[in-house]
């Protein structure tokens, strides 16, 4: 009945609102039988602050699953949201924007342990995660998680992520115009990860590290790469246990370098890294590379006295 839900989202609100010291409101809630949620205008404002603000989240969950402990997500749609946690995460704080994000998902089982997600869909978001050295004892607890989580399609469109690590200190940043994921599999019992498909297209990455001055040429300090496009099929990882197939690379860096392809095929049977045939272009060359790596080369020595072997032809 709308008017009695619109009389307890007031009084919930302000109870919140209490006992958080926060100015919280919500524009409207709609709950419809079995489980359709929708809310709009929501608003949660600390001082002079704004830490959330939301304008529609739509939720369609069926009842009868979960009589059987599994969770079938219709679908889950957020519009123009606005997230700053500012400093009530200790270690880290998270803000930014996000245009709209949807998820469908036809079976959690939590009796089994095993979700699908039929599609995820981010687009026109920002989001950064600021990091630093403030907590003071790591949580070293270890905690069993056995689920599979089968991804069946991932899709990004005009998404800006960026990773600062402690003021004045490392940062990376990427635009992601389009990216795509397929038929991924994230098996944390038997750490297991694997991917049918990466696809991303016409986006840029830049790294700095603000305590390296920035210098001419090719600084591997400060990178920053434009028109990147990057194709990885069949790619698994289980420990020491690698495949990959790099069916697409290619980029522009500040510099003027080039890469027009770099292609070839990753493999590691748990003693030797192997890289058969790798082809790298760049508009004035065309090199050929294989490379076999022992893991035990990685293991022993020390990163600077570290060799690999490379055969050009």
């Amino acid at each position: 009945i709308p008017f009695v839900q619109d009389f307890a989202v007031r009084q919930a609100t302000a109870y919140v609102s209490e006992a958080t010291g926060m100015r919280i409101s919500i524009g409207q809630i709609r709950l419809s039988f079995p489980l359709d949620l929708k809310i709009r205008d929501v608003q949660a404002i600390h001082q002079t602050d704004t830490l959330l603000r939301l304008e529609r989240l739509a939720l369609r969950i069926q009842a009868r699953p979960l009589f059987h402990k599994q969770v079938l997500i219709e679908a889950i749609d957020l519009r123009n949201a606005q997230l700053d946690t500012k400093d009530f995460l200790e270690g880290m704080a998270i803000k930014g924007a996000i245009g709209q994000f949807y998820l469908k998902a036809d079976r959690v089982d939590l009796a089994k342990e095993r979700a699908t997600f039929n599609t995820i869909n981010l687009s026109d978001a920002a989001i950064t995660l600021l990091l630093n050295d403030s907590t003071e004892e790591a949580d070293t607890t270890a905690t069993e998680l056995p689920w599979r989580i089968d991804l069946q399609r991932i899709q990004l469109n005009r998404v800006s992520l960026a990773l600062q690590l402690a003021p004045d200190s490392l940062r990376l940043a990427t635009f992601l115009k389009q990216a795509s994921l397929q038929d991924g599999v994230v098996d944390l019992g038997q750490e297991r990860y694997a991917v049918g498909q990466v696809q991303i297209t016409e986006s840029t990455l830049h790294y700095d590290d603000d305590l390296a001055e920035p210098t001419d040429g090719l600084d591997l300090s400060h990178i920053q790469l434009a028109d990147v496009r990057i194709r990885l099929d069949e790619l698994l990882y289980q420990g020491r246990q690698m495949q990959a197939h790099l069916a697409e690379c290619a980029f522009r860096e500040k510099s003027g370098l080039a890469v027009d392809a770099l292609t070839g095929e990753l493999k590691s049977d748990g003693k030797t890294i192997h890289l058969p045939q790798l082809l790298l272009r760049t508009p004035h060359s065309e090199t050929k590379l294989t490379a076999e790596i022992p893991w035990n080369s990685l293991e022993e020595r020390p990163k600077e006295e570290m060799r690999v072997a490379w055969k050009s032809r």
